[in-house]
């Protein structure tokens, strides 16, 4: 069935690679951590749900996600629902309607005459190939996919990748659909275009290097996944956070830096920014990734640099 999906490339009205876009804002590139190894504590690294008051403002909450389907991670803490059923507006990174699910799935694929074949290793395309066609996806697609894209489809389970096919939804995305079922005003704190150029921003030589990686340890990006998804039953975003800087593709230090300042940093200032206007309208329910949360540049604490009072919940 999903060899037929694609058999003649009808991506670009498809949400599955809407939400595997998502999900590779958290995984791109990396390689799994022993969190036990780490010494470092991180600020703020326990804790998915978040109080935020101010004097003279409605209390709001701010929430991590991940951007998994796993049934685990969207059975919502008493809390967590109690939080967000009093919310007024729901707050998420971006919203995915079916023009932007359509703008995704275009963004993914190379439009410019080469192919994916042209620019890898043979050796390595070969494997990606391979890859691929364990999630029915066929090598005409493949040859289409930019590297990061292609990446971002083989570093989860195949049963993340068949749940997505399937239309399971993950965690911030069914938050969304709850939100507008329960009359919520639902707003974005960033546009899919600028998420999507995060992606085409990398250097081409960059994404071969990470989809090479990937390839060639298909077992570490399973156990990173696994990992990470550990990390988050158990609260800690600490953990998540340290695994999304600890290892990028091929152990390069430059792509980790590029990804810390590009992918959570700047992205966290930028966010909170948005976020502050938002939280004098009503009572707020912000739902992000929960590597967003913790460090001394992390939501929890751009928050409290902002003159408010952030408590966690759980």
């Amino acid at each position: 069935m999903l060899a037929r999906r694609f058999a003649f490339l009808p991506l670009t009205k498809k949400p599955l690679f809407a939400g595997i876009f998502l999900l590779a804002l958290t995984f791109v590139g990396l390689g799994p951590v022993d969190l036990k190894a780490s010494e470092d504590s991180i600020l703020n690294e326990q804790g998915l749900l978040w109080r935020v008051e101010k004097e003279g403002l409605p209390i709001g909450h701010l929430f991590g996600t991940i951007h998994i389907t796993d049934d685990r991670v969207r059975q919502l803490a008493e809390p967590v629902q109690d939080a967000f059923d009093q919310a007024d507006v729901a707050v998420f990174e971006v919203l995915l309607d079916e023009a932007s699910q359509i703008r995704v799935a275009q963004t993914m694929m190379m439009h410019d005459g080469r192919t994916l074949d042209q620019i890898m290793d043979p050796d390595d395309y070969n494997k990606a190939v391979i890859a691929a066609s364990e999630l029915g996806v066929p090598e005409q697609a493949v040859r289409l996919f930019k590297p990061w894209a292609l990446m971002s489809l083989l570093i989860f389970p195949k049963e993340e990748f068949l749940r997505k096919a399937q239309g399971h939804l993950p965690l911030d995305q069914d938050l969304t659909e709850r939100a507008k079922t329960a009359g919520k005003e639902v707003v974005a704190l960033e546009t899919v275009d600028e998420q999507l150029g995060l992606f085409d921003s990398m250097l081409q030589g960059d994404q071969v290097a990470m989809l090479s990686s990937v390839v060639n340890d298909l077992d570490a990006a399973q156990a990173l996944y696994s990992s990470m998804v550990d990390a988050y039953l158990a609260g800690n975003v600490g953990g998540i956070y340290q695994q999304t800087l600890e290892r990028s593709a091929q152990s390069d230090p430059r792509l980790t830096r590029e990804f810390e300042e590009k992918i959570v940093i700047d992205r966290n200032h930028r966010m909170a920014q948005r976020l502050e206007p938002l939280l004098a309208t009503g009572k707020v329910f912000a739902a992000v990734g929960a590597a967003h949360l913790p460090g001394e540049e992390g939501l929890v604490e751009l928050l409290k640099n902002r003159g408010y009072t952030v408590t966690k919940v759980q």
